[in-house]
């Protein structure tokens, strides 16, 4: 079975600042099959003295801003240098909604990503 792509971001990223995905902005996942998801945090760029950026991405099956609807389904390492990869994979707690939070450190001044996966 061929998988599917995914991209949460929709392209590269740039933060200054700790952010969630408007949820004007999450992946719908109707209409994509799959029981497995691997989601990739690709971190092509971050700048400061001490920098760090906590990435995780949460699920929902409402698509609005209420904090309370959103679940973590996936959190990757802190981001501390720039040019790396990291893999997680999920094959449950997937819902309809996909969006990422990412949380800067005091010390982190812009923070390049994207999020990419692929369901299985």
């Amino acid at each position: 079975m061929a998988g599917q792509p995914i991209s949460i971001t929709r392209g590269s990223t740039t933060l200054s600042a700790t952010a969630t995905q408007a949820s004007k902005e999450a992946i719908d996942l109707q209409g994509v099959s799959g029981l497995r998801f691997d989601l990739a945090l690709r971190g092509y760029f971050i700048s400061g003295a001490g920098a760090s950026v906590a990435v995780k991405v949460q699920t929902s099956m409402f698509n609005d801003d209420n904090p309370g609807n959103w679940v973590d389904l996936v959190t990757f390492t802190a981001v501390t240098t720039s040019n790396l990869t990291e893999v997680g994979s999920v094959d449950s707690g997937v819902l309809r909604y996909l969006r990422y939070v990412a949380t800067l450190n005091a010390n982190t001044t812009s923070f390049t990503f994207e999020i990419l996966g692929m369901a299985w």
